[in-house]
């Protein structure tokens, strides 16, 4: 069951900026058709709906990674679990979805998570997808 937050569709990505701790994730949108067009089965493309948990970082918060007990090492030195423009992985049931328009026909899902959901970065997002072609 979605929430009306949730199923809000914003006019314009630009307005979009994370604030405070969030992260704007765009998640890895799962294959559905060949390079030729073909479309793969339904139980081909549930294959790949593990992708739906990674996603590109759009946007960061002034906040980000500043909480020491989180995101502290030994020595107390902070670490930046990633940086806008790195893939990461993060829950199932993480953040909250948003729309965002595009053009005048399409309409992109992007996530906002908190910074202490960033589970692993991913240095190369294409070993992650199970080949189909």
């Amino acid at each position: 069951m979605t929430t009306e937050q949730e199923q809000e569709v914003v006019e314009e990505p630009n307005a979009l900026e994370a604030s405070l701790w969030r992260i704007l994730v765009d998640p890895l949108e799962p294959e559905t058709k060949t390079k030729n067009g073909i479309e793969y089965a339904k139980g081909t493309i549930e294959e790949q709906t593990y992708l739906q948990y990674i996603g590109k970082v759009v946007s960061m918060g002034p906040l980000c990674f500043t909480k020491a007990h989180h995101f502290a090492d030994l020595d107390g030195k902070m670490h930046r679990a990633c940086e806008v423009g790195d893939w990461i992985v993060y829950g199932k049931n993480t953040g909250v979805q948003v729309y965002v328009k595009e053009g005048d026909y399409g309409i992109r899902r992007l996530r906002v998570i908190n910074d202490d959901q960033v589970l692993c970065k991913v240095d190369d997002v294409d070993r992650l997808q199970i080949p189909l072609n």
